[in-house]
């Protein structure tokens, strides 16, 4: 009986040694949640959280990404428009030959090309100006006008240009907080005859004749210079989403940080407390090693007796 109870021991005190020893050199505080089930579930829940903020933070790197390159665009189409008007009011000279102007309306025509480029401009998630169409080019410029996602912009009427242009994608950035990240190619060009392209499309008709109308080209080139402020207050807004992304992931990985050094808390083993833990037992199985092998002497002497 006694022998049983001595084995038992050496076991138990075995088996504490080896759980420090693992604590130690693991540096985890369990090796199975069986051991410490508290723990267990506190760094569970944790680690759940902790992936939840995770996915938001690379949402937000998405986002991110995608008002990075809306600004691209918006800035190059910005450029653009200020080339023009720089163009015309060059052109508006009336000493200027037609030779002159034609070479200065071809340089125009350049400068839509360019835009027109801008407004497919193409991301790592697709075409960033195309609303819920991110696989093909939004803009396309043939003979009959240019359209987006198939639709004239010269015909497109008041409902379809508000249905059109709604078509937001939105990101779930923060818990309960949802964040319209694109914009369509209408929220910059417009529709009908006042849109981008067609104003430019008729300075430059305008110019090509000979002599050109003052009147004309004054009124077009107000209605340019009212889409370069309304593409200078789109580069606002996007500048505003992207101050905001970026205070929200800034909170975000406040909170990450905190959240690991709970986990940490709730897994990790103290060194100091480790070693010595692991020391006491150790003496504790040394100990229960040596007493066993005194009843194991008397048990025998009993039994030769």
């Amino acid at each position: 009986m006694l022998a049983n109870k001595a084995i038992d021991n050496i076991n138990k005190n075995y088996n504490s040694m080896l759980y420090f020893q693992s604590r130690f050199t693991t540096g985890k505080k369990y090796q199975s949640p069986s051991e410490d089930p508290v723990s267990a579930s506190t760094s569970l829940y944790l680690s759940s959280r902790a992936s939840r903020i995770q996915q938001y933070i690379d949402r937000i790197n998405d986002a991110g990404n995608i008002t990075t390159d809306t600004e691209t665009a918006l800035t190059d189409i910005n450029k653009s428009i200020q080339s023009i008007q720089e163009l015309v009011s060059s052109a508006s000279n009336a000493t200027m030959s037609m030779s002159e102007r034609q070479s200065i309306c071809n340089e125009i025509d350049q400068h839509r090309e360019q835009i027109l480029y801008a407004l497919n401009y193409s991301s790592t998630t697709g075409y960033i100006f195309g609303g819920y169409n991110t696989d093909r080019p939004p803009v396309e410029d043939s003979a009959a006008g240019v359209t987006y996602n198939g639709e004239n912009l010269l015909a497109m009427t008041d409902l379809m240009f508000e249905d059109m242009s709604s078509e937001i994608i939105s990101f779930n950035i923060s818990n309960g907080v949802k964040m319209g990240i694109t914009m369509t190619a209408l929220d910059i060009t417009g529709r009908g005859e006042g849109n981008l392209i067609n104003t430019i499309d008729k300075l430059t008709a305008e110019l090509r004749k000979d002599p050109p109308s003052v009147s004309v080209l004054t009124a077009e080139s107000k209605a340019l210079e009212e889409h370069l402020n309304h593409v200078l207050a789109k580069l606002s807004e996007v500048g505003g989403k992207q101050q905001r992304l970026e205070r929200i992931g800034a909170q975000l990985k406040d909170a990450e940080v905190l959240i690991e050094d709970k986990i940490s808390l709730a897994e990790d083993a103290d060194a100091e407390e480790s070693i010595i833990k692991y020391a006491m037992a150790e003496q504790a199985y040394q100990a229960s090693l040596s007493i066993s092998g005194k009843i194991v002497q008397m048990s025998l002497l009993d039994y030769i007796d």
